[in-house]
């Protein structure tokens, strides 16, 4: 069982108790990290915390600014950080015909040029070693009619994962991502009032069922434990989707 006891611990996107997040957040609790959560909506973010018992933190990733002083009241609280996890994501489904980019550049905000913050400012608080986390997406390698944006920024955030690797691991500080496959969270559950999403994704998953926010969080775990010899990987938190095809737009909507 992962130790993470004496461990400082940031979650970035964990404003809902039925996210990946907050998941990650919890797993992190229990397994003993002191943990403290940030979002952008402090109604939402407030409660999460409430029920998981810890600190929290309003923080617009889009903004670098607010990103700089979270991390400072980070150091200020804990003293350092060993594991910093972010879990921040924006859904955005359009054709590339139909493109508003003004909603892409908001997404691009959000899922890169703020995964990019994120990562500077965890490795400007820890010292020899640690870990960072980054959710990626299925859809970073597998392609989907209407998720050029979304995806796009997914599978750039993959290639900057194995880039600060290399970067940041004379320090020790290991850099890997996490890709879900169709996860039913506060983001997704839209998509969910389609009747035949669920199946036409399930046909395409070879263990049988779609993952859980608690499946991200036990490899979110794992790559958080300091006896994880792994960087510059992303794994596949799919039951084995990877080694099939995403259901087409048709499958989808019947």
């Amino acid at each position: 069982m992962t130790r993470l006891t004496d461990k400082k611990a940031l979650v970035m996107g964990a404003s809902s108790p039925v996210g990946i997040g907050a998941a990650i957040a919890r797993a992190l609790a229990a397994a003993g990290a002191e943990v403290i959560i940030a979002a952008r909506t402090e109604a939402s973010l407030s409660c999460v915390a409430g029920d998981l018992g810890v600190v929290h933190h309003v923080c617009d990733i889009t903004d670098a600014d607010s990103v700089t002083a979270l991390f400072d009241q980070v150091k200020e609280r804990l003293g350092g950080l060993d594991i910093a996890v972010n879990a921040s994501g924006m859904n955005h489904f359009s054709p590339i015909g139909d493109l508003d980019i003004d909603k892409a550049r908001a997404c691009i905000e959000v899922q890169f040029l703020g995964g990019l913050t994120f990562i500077r400012e965890s490795a400007r608080l820890m010292g020899e070693g640690g870990s960072i986390i980054l959710l990626s997406s299925l859809t970073a390698t597998r392609p989907a009619v209407g998720l050029a944006v979304y995806a796009g920024t997914k599978a750039g955030m993959e290639q900057v994962t194995r880039v600060a690797a290399l970067e940041y691991a004379g320090r020790g500080i290991r850099v890997n991502g996490i890709a879900p496959g169709m996860t039913r969270t506060d983001m997704t559950e839209a998509m969910f009032a389609n009747p035949n999403l669920e199946q036409a994704v399930k046909r395409e998953i070879p263990l049988g069922r779609m993952g859980t926010a608690e499946d991200v969080a036990s490899a979110a775990l794992w790559l958080a434990d300091p006896a994880c010899f792994l960087t510059g990987e992303t794994l596949a938190v799919s039951g084995g989707a990877p080694l099939q095809r995403l259901p087409t737009y048709q499958e989808i909507m019947g």
